[in-house]
């Protein structure tokens, strides 16, 4: 007999894709069976982190905190006790810390990578991305491959149309708490810049860039074409959002 076991992040439409792919396969699927992972327990929490922090040093740990740092996710444990087996606040875990740890390791190119995606308004293309960090195709490949490796972001492919966002909000925030405030302005610039050289460009998104690079006259004109988009697609309470918005950034102009 064989088996296949694979995993996938619940997403909108999973399942449905799952069952539109098992009813479509040309033989018999077999015994085809569904497990949700959820989080760990505090027990199994403890236990893996147990496997990674062995003798005297794991007795040190606040268990505690380690257990609300961690969440359940195997993923932030491993990162916190990584971060106590190189003697940086074993006893006291802290995540946040912990993820910058692995985020401030990462060579240059990655750096500005994961700096421009924290800062997207949700997952971006991979070519948007690569443009507003300043990395050309193979950089982009780099950076894309240890980023994805430290379990920093994730992708829906390679392709440069593809998608990249950070891996977990909390990567997300990580990063944002540790740039600086004219670095984000910067970032937001040449995001904004980059979409707007695109054939049709994401209104809304348009909108949250030039907001942040300060520029207030093109927020709000990105926030009247992203109201219109609502509208036309009857999203009347996010368009009413996105109009009240343009009239707080026009100050006062009569149009």
């Amino acid at each position: 007999g064989r088996l296949l076991r694979a995993s996938l992040r619940m997403g909108p439409g999973l399942r449905d894709f799952l069952r539109r792919a098992t009813l479509s396969a040309d033989d018999d699927p077999g015994d085809v069976r569904e497990l949700l992972l959820g989080p760990l327990s505090a027990d199994e929490s403890l236990r893996l982190v147990g496997e990674i922090i062995r003798g005297e040093r794991l007795g040190r740990i606040d268990a505690a905190t380690l257990l609300k740092e961690g969440h359940g996710h195997p993923l932030f444990l491993t990162q916190l006790a990584h971060r106590a087996l190189a003697g940086e606040a074993a006893a006291a875990p802290d995540l946040p810390a912990a993820l910058w740890d692995t985020v401030r390791a990462q060579p240059v190119e990655a750096r500005q990578l994961i700096e421009v995606v924290s800062l997207a308004a949700g997952a971006v293309a991979q070519e948007v991305a690569a443009r507003a960090a300043g990395l050309d195709a193979a950089q982009l490949a780099r950076a894309t491959a240890s980023l994805r490796a430290s379990h920093l972001v994730r992708t829906t492919g390679s392709r440069l149309e593809d998608a990249v966002e950070p891996y977990h909000d909390q990567v997300r925030a990580a990063v944002l708490d540790h740039l600086p405030p004219d670095e984000q302005r910067r970032h937001h610039r040449a995001l904004a810049e980059t979409l707007t050289a695109r054939a049709r460009p994401d209104a809304h998104a348009l909108h949250l860039h030039w907001l942040g690079a300060g520029e207030r006259a093109r927020a709000g004109e990105a926030a009247c074409r992203a109201a219109g988009e609502a509208d036309a697609l009857l999203a009347f309470d996010r368009a009413a959002q996105l109009w009240q918005r343009a009239v707080e950034l026009a100050d006062g102009d009569d149009e």
